[in-house]
């Protein structure tokens, strides 16, 4: 696996808004009636622990969140372009369905813009209604 010794995913932390919303703009997800900072503080506020991050010495290099309750849902699985192809994203979604299993989760909607090959290659099902793919937690 890549992961280097500085690397760790953790939960997002208020202090980690400015660079979780750069990577977001660096990459294209950046959408912003839902990403404003004051959002992002709730959403921190409310949970933390399905708010993640890859930090790598103190940089943010990769997010995924996820929602629970009748409808769970992950979304903004993002990884900095330089992270990518080595593992990351496949840890950052391991880890987001380990937390949302935890919260009893059974299944999510998928939320994001990576390439239907890299959903099926990480066992999603893709739907069909509005673009939309599932996996089983």
């Amino acid at each position: 696996m890549f992961f280097s010794r500085t690397m760790k995913i953790r939960g997002a932390k208020s202090r980690d808004i400015s660079q979780i919303v750069s990577l977001w703009k660096e990459t294209g997800v950046y959408f912003e009636p839902f990403d404003k900072e004051g959002r992002l503080e709730k959403k921190i506020g409310r949970g933390a622990e399905i708010f993640l991050v890859a930090e790598d010495n103190k940089k943010i290099v990769g997010t995924v969140m996820g929602s629970y309750g009748y409808n769970a849902s992950i979304y903004r699985l993002v990884v900095q372009t330089e992270y990518r192809g080595q593992g990351l994203t496949e840890e950052l979604f391991k880890e987001i369905k380990n937390k949302l299993r935890k919260k009893g989760t059974t299944a999510a909607i998928i939320h994001s813009g990576l390439p239907r090959e890299k959903w099926e290659s990480l066992g999603c099902r893709y739907v069909g209604i509005a673009g939309t793919y599932l996996v089983e937690i």
